[in-house]
């Protein structure tokens, strides 16, 4: 089989349920095989996903640090969408500044629109949504 390239769309909150998990899990996979991960789109709620200021409790796994994890450590891209991020609070560093707000969207994370999205299906094999 040959290599094919993948663009994971994440729709789901960090947590309530399990498909940001197994998001996670599907991404891993992907970049544990022959095939490439170009990035990860973070959409509607699962922009939660890129919260700098949660605190999960002690026995829970903390998805955000694991998101940054897969990031650093195989080069993949988290974007999030910046208009379903600032209905839901999720607020970069450059909207902080602009606006007087606290900045709660991780640094790992990168905000963008629905244009990047879009160019980023065309380049890839596979967009898988969860």
């Amino acid at each position: 089989m040959s290599n094919l390239t993948y663009l994971l769309v994440v729709n789901s909150a960090v947590y309530g349920q399990q498909s940001a998990a197994h998001a996670l899990k599907f991404a891993q996979a992907i970049t544990e095989s022959e095939h490439t991960l170009s990035a990860v789109f973070f959409y509607q709620d699962g922009v939660s996903n890129a919260l700098s200021t949660l605190l999960p409790a002690s026995d829970e796994v903390n998805l955000v640090h694991r998101w940054k994890d897969l990031g650093r450590q195989h080069g993949v891209d988290l974007l999030v969408c910046s208009a379903a991020a600032a209905r839901r609070g999720l607020i970069d560093e450059t909207e902080a500044t602009s606006a007087d707000l606290v900045c709660t969207q991780d640094d790992a994370f990168i905000s963008a629109g629905l244009a990047e999205l879009a160019m980023l299906s065309l380049k890839a094999d596979r967009v898988i949504q969860l």
